[in-house]
């Protein structure tokens, strides 16, 4: 192909991504705005679906273009979702240091640290077997009731029962303690 051609193809192909951009930028900001965590700003992700559709070489091959370039929005909001959930990002808290000072840990603070731990093991021991492994999966292993119940073969409304005893025993047991 000709140069002059060449810039006349490369010219009707950028018209055509500026008439697209104009037609669906405010229907995809609203549609991106619906499913993103608030105070993301869609217009970063508007402007990533135009970056994808200029990248692809030709369009006129899309039968379905808006339904193309909608889908293009979701799959970036997905991408999006699936390497916050990978990386925690959700979890993670910026520094600061009045929220998170440091503390210095003395021998005696890490001594009462030590009898905390030691004094909540013996509760823990002084519980009915079911009532203390309910606590343990739910507390220490992070399962969700349903999850509990599933695993151990009860309804939920036992394991939030056995929930119930396990806090309020522990907190007479290391209650008495203070």
């Amino acid at each position: 192909m000709p140069d002059s051609k060449k810039s006349q193809a490369h010219e009707h192909a950028d018209n055509r991504l500026e008439d697209l951009a104009a037609h669906f930028r405010g229907p995809l900001r609203a549609f991106l705005r619906k499913r993103l965590p608030p105070g993301t700003d869609p217009d970063d992700y508007v402007q990533e679906v135009f970056l994808r559709l200029a990248r692809r070489a030709d369009l006129a091959d899309v039968d379905n273009l808006e339904g193309y370039i909608f889908q293009i929005a979701v799959n970036l909001v997905r991408d999006d979702r699936r390497r916050a959930s990978t990386s925690n990002r959700m979890a993670h808290v910026e520094f600061n240091e009045s929220f998170h000072g440091y503390q210095f840990l003395s021998p005696e603070r890490v001594l009462i640290g030590k009898d905390d731990v030691n004094a909540l093991v013996k509760a823990l021991e002084k519980l009915p077997e079911r009532t203390r492994h309910v606590f343990v999966l739910r507390r220490f292993e992070g399962l969700r009731y349903g999850e509990i119940a599933q695993r151990l073969g009860v309804s939920v409304s036992s394991v939030e029962k056995h929930m119930v005893r396990a806090i309020a025993s522990i907190d007479d047991l290391l209650g008495a303690r203070k």
